[in-house]
């Protein structure tokens, strides 16, 4: 009996920590779920300042292409500034243009300035910025193309163009990232406490001179001297990504089994 009695108090802590790591799992995942989230669209053709069509995460071009892509912002509300670090492989693709004029500029009243990167850009990390200077205030909410970058193909290859980050002093927090404040200054979407963005995020692909993967959404090109025009607003699925839910449940599991293997290690000395 005394056996039985003893083991009580370990299930109960276990079974405490479990609750608490799953409320606090389940609570960041919701706050994800329903804030606004950003993609990179490599084929912009029928997206416009306040409409998205499927996004696409992949798209085909030649060397010597000048090519548009999208950063796609949905369900945002009451945008004043935001900045947005790209990562590209500055072998296969550059940095040549830029219109952060297109969301947020949309809005009756607005007056937005322009503070990003200086062009052209080979580097291979290059952050787009703006804010809305209107006065009086006037905040933007929606989903629309907050910002359209041309790019241009210098080499075969595959370049991933994604959403930034640098840690730039190595001291394990982040210096650069996405940073997006609402109309009363508050940030958006920080749920770890680094200021940084941390809700969705979707990536793209370029393959210059060769063919994408067979599981993207491949795109076409639009060439930037071209015109995209304006189109109907097609749908997007703002479901939780799963990427999320399996690195929350890989994570409840490590801290529960050092919990479970902690308590269990205190019990043993105190019944010998």
């Amino acid at each position: 009996m005394r056996g039985v009695h003893s083991s009580l108090p370990l299930r109960l802590t276990v079974s405490a920590l479990l609750a608490l790591v799953c409320v606090t799992w389940a609570t960041q995942v919701q706050a994800q779920a329903d804030g606004p989230s950003f993609a990179i669209d490599v084929g912009v053709s029928g997206n416009n300042s306040l409409n998205v069509e499927t996004v696409e995460d992949c798209v085909e071009v030649q060397t010597g292409d000048r090519f548009l892509v999208d950063i796609v912002v949905r369900d945002i509300t009451d945008l004043l500034a935001w900045e947005i670090p790209l990562d590209f492989q500055p072998d296969v693709v550059h940095v040549v243009g830029q219109d952060v004029k297109l969301f947020q500029q949309a809005n009756e009243g607005s007056s937005v300035i322009d503070l990003s990167n200086k062009l052209p850009n080979d580097s291979g990390f290059h952050e787009l910025k703006a804010f809305d200077s209107a006065d009086p205030q006037a905040p933007d909410s929606g989903t629309g193309v907050l910002a359209r970058v041309t790019l241009e193909a210098v080499g075969p290859g595959e370049s991933p163009v994604r959403f930034g980050k640098r840690d730039i002093d190595s001291d394990g927090r982040l210096d650069r990232g996405s940073l997006i404040r609402n109309v009363d200054a508050e940030i958006v979407g920080d749920i770890n406490d680094d200021t940084f963005f941390d809700g969705e995020e979707d990536d793209a692909l370029v393959v210059v001179d060769g063919d994408c993967p067979g599981e993207t959404v491949v795109g076409e090109a639009v060439l930037a001297e071209e015109s995209t025009g304006d189109q109907p607003q097609g749908g997007e699925d703002s479901s939780v990504p799963w990427a999320v839910i399996a690195a929350g449940a890989g994570g409840l599991i490590v801290i529960v089994a050092a919990a479970v293997f902690a308590l269990t290690r205190r019990q043993k000395r105190r019944t010998v």
